[in-house]
């Protein structure tokens, strides 16, 4: 894998920053980057784990939700953060039995490369196989990715915790694990996927890919308006959440009454999300064939008219072959 920058006119036009990295920066890179999301993963999630009701209201944390989004980025050394606090969880903050913890563990894996993997597969051949939301059907690919992540993680949560949460049906606490998982992961993950390329963190390739990975400062117009949709999204999630605390006693309701609205609140909008994204994508794809390319093409293309007149030009005063010439000209 790599994520040497390379010099591009095109991208050098547009003003992406650019940033060499040797071989010797890859190991303390790993490292750092394990450590950063092992750390991090493991105080957040365990402060989640402290309170014995969460059992009975999520599946998991905001933070664990996240997860995916944060493996898709960074690569193996994330997912092996990830999996590598889990395990230490599952010891010492909720302890299972040897079968339960290992396929409990084998869950955690599957949810965090799922995305990863899959990405790569998809676009790990194509000219920019890095996970930017700047065209409308890589959005659909991740939401569809994340999709699979909810799915598998909300199955084996159903597994586990059907008869601790006297549900009325598994499929009743499936879809309440799967809704909940996939709205946090698609909304508050997309803020954070756009959050991370702007950042001077580089996205990790496996190492077959061979496309460098390039900063770029500016968002195009798609990844501006998922912007605006996602963090739209997350206020509507916020501004419902709080109408629903009006008039709630605390002390009469305490902290399970508390986690309870909040579920109930995540739900109701992870079920409206999953609608949503659809109509989003189809906005997207709409805009980017009949006005977003076009105009990004007219950009590009007056943005090197200048250059591309200059060596016309300085063909024709050289003399240089007639081959030479008729491509500057074109």
């Amino acid at each position: 894998m790599t994520d040497a920058r390379v010099q591009d006119p095109g991208r050098e036009a547009e003003g992406e920053a650019r940033e060499g990295r040797g071989p010797d920066s890859r190991a303390p890179r790993v490292f750092l980057t394990w450590a950063a999301v092992f750390l991090l993963y493991l105080g957040f999630t365990w402060l989640f784990y402290l309170r014995a009701e969460h059992q009975q209201f999520f599946p998991l944390s905001i933070v664990q939700c996240l997860t995916p989004v944060v493996c898709l980025y960074l690569g193996w050394p994330a997912i092996v953060g990830c999996v590598s606090a889990e395990a230490l969880l599952l010891v010492f903050a909720q302890p299972l039995a040897p079968g339960a913890y290992w396929i409990a563990l084998v869950a955690e894996l599957v949810f965090d490369a799922l995305p990863y993997v899959l990405w790569y597969a998809v676009y790990g051949r194509s000219r920019d196989p890095y996970p930017r939301l700047d065209r409308a059907p890589k959005l659909a690919i991740c939401l569809i990715l994340l999709a699979l992540s909810s799915l598998v993680w909300a199955s084996v949560v159903t597994a586990f915790l059907y008869e601790q949460a006297q549900s009325d049906s598994a499929w009743g606490l499936w879809s309440f694990c799967f809704f909940i998982t996939f709205d946090l992961a698609s909304v508050l993950g997309t803020l954070v996927l756009l959050g991370l390329e702007r950042s001077a963190l580089a996205a990790q390739a496996p190492r077959w890919v061979g496309a460098t990975f390039v900063h770029r400062p500016r968002m195009n117009l798609t990844q501006r308006l998922v912007f605006v949709f996602a963090l739209f999204m997350a206020f509507m999630v916020l501004f419902s959440f709080i109408s629903y605390l009006d008039g709630f006693d605390f002390e009469a309701e305490g902290y399970a009454g508390l986690i309870s609205i909040v579920a109930s609140n995540l739900l109701y909008a992870g079920q409206t999300a999953f609608i949503l994204w659809f109509f989003v994508c189809a906005i997207l794809w709409y805009l980017e064939s009949r006005f977003t390319r076009p105009l990004e093409t007219l950009a590009g293309a007056t943005r090197r008219f200048p250059d591309a007149l200059s060596a016309y030009q300085e063909a024709e005063e050289k003399g240089d072959d007639p081959t030479r010439i008729e491509k500057a000209r074109d």
